[in-house]
């Protein structure tokens, strides 16, 4: 009686798991009155820089604030401010969600939950630039930060005796920087004095020179967005959550951590490794589901600018591209979300 009770939920459960993966009910949250409507997407950048965990976190900000016709919040600034409350030493080698524009090695890299935890104590600037900025605008302006920031990062750390020499030198080539940024910013005009002056204040504290050049308009109430009502972002590693997310009454995005290089090289590289080799860790959000060619595929939204390959396996889809459910559960270590 007992085996067959045990075999009887046995078999129900295996059933109610192959229903549960064969279910690939149509959702696309872009769609109107979705919670991603109207959100469109931005760019991380040209070159190298390691904002994938901001721009996902601030886009699971915006879809739960429905900021559908209002201006979203800024990810870059969300990751300077992360960085300015926590203030971990300049000088410190691993740091982690905590030095958003840095490219070194120990340093580079966020969690999303560790920022959207953040933006519920600091809340977020919802840059009115950034809402008309077109995607191309948005990825320069990403590297131009990125650059200013490593100019005044490597002057931090040098010696008092150091950074007095260097300071004329390093003030123009932030200056120089600064005044060909694209005009996403609202930056005010620096004198070259002015400049100096504020470098040298806060020589250990780059992330405060950053602010004041390219995010003074985050200073002005009518841009800071009040986000202590953030709910509760959680941690998981099955692949079933996406599908639980997504079938809820209103779904958000769901932000993944997987390997960059299936990008250019495809889900091939998956093969035989848990964790292939080089693979550089990259957080996106899923944002629909449906069927295609007889598979289940989810719409990823990526922060990549539009140039960057991507292998004939992945379907564009304007800034977006489909993965199958495969690829996605193969290449995924980690899902973060939202509690509702």
């Amino acid at each position: 009686m007992n085996r067959v009770f045990i075999s009887g939920m046995v078999l129900f459960w295996s059933l109610n798991a192959i229903a549960k993966d064969n279910d690939c009910s149509p959702i696309d949250l872009r769609s109107e009155g979705e919670s991603m409507a109207g959100i469109s997407p931005t760019s991380q950048g040209f070159g190298r820089t390691n904002l994938c965990g901001f721009y996902s976190a601030s886009t699971m900000i915006d879809a739960w604030r429905e900021a559908h016709s209002k201006s979203k919040i800024s990810p870059i600034v969300l990751g300077v401010e992360h960085a300015i409350e926590r203030n971990i030493p300049i000088w410190f080698p691993l740091q982690h969600s905590t030095d958003a524009l840095s490219n070194a090695g120990g340093r580079a890299g966020s969690m999303v939950c560790a920022v959207i935890n953040g933006a519920r104590k600091i809340g977020g600037c919802a840059d009115p630039d950034l809402k008309s900025a077109d995607f191309i605008t948005s990825a320069h302006s990403a590297d131009k930060a990125v650059a200013i920031y490593k100019i005044l990062q490597e002057y931090g750390v040098k010696s008092k005796a150091k950074r007095k020499k260097l300071l004329k030198s390093v003030t123009d080539q932030v200056l120089n920087a600064y005044q060909t940024m694209a005009p996403i910013a609202s930056i005010r005009g620096f004198s070259h004095e002015e400049m100096k002056m504020l470098i040298d204040f806060n020589a250990r504290k780059p992330y405060e020179t950053i602010r004041a050049l390219l995010y003074s308009s985050c200073d002005l109430s009518e841009n800071r967005v009040e986000l202590s009502e953030l709910p509760s972002c959680q941690t998981g590693t099955r692949m079933e959550r996406v599908d639980q997310e997504l079938d809820r009454d209103r779904p958000l995005p769901v932000s993944f951590a997987y390997c960059a290089r299936i990008h250019k090289d495809g889900p091939g590289i998956l093969k035989g490794r848990l964790i292939p080799k080089n693979c550089g860790m990259h957080w996106s959000v899923v944002i629909g589901r449906k069927e295609i060619n007889g598979q289940c595929h989810y719409l990823v939204r990526n922060s990549y600018h539009p140039e960057y390959p991507l292998h004939s396996a992945f379907i564009r889809d304007g800034m977006d591209f489909w993965m199958d459910r495969e690829t996605l559960r193969k290449s995924s270590l980690l899902f973060q979300w939202l509690e509702q």
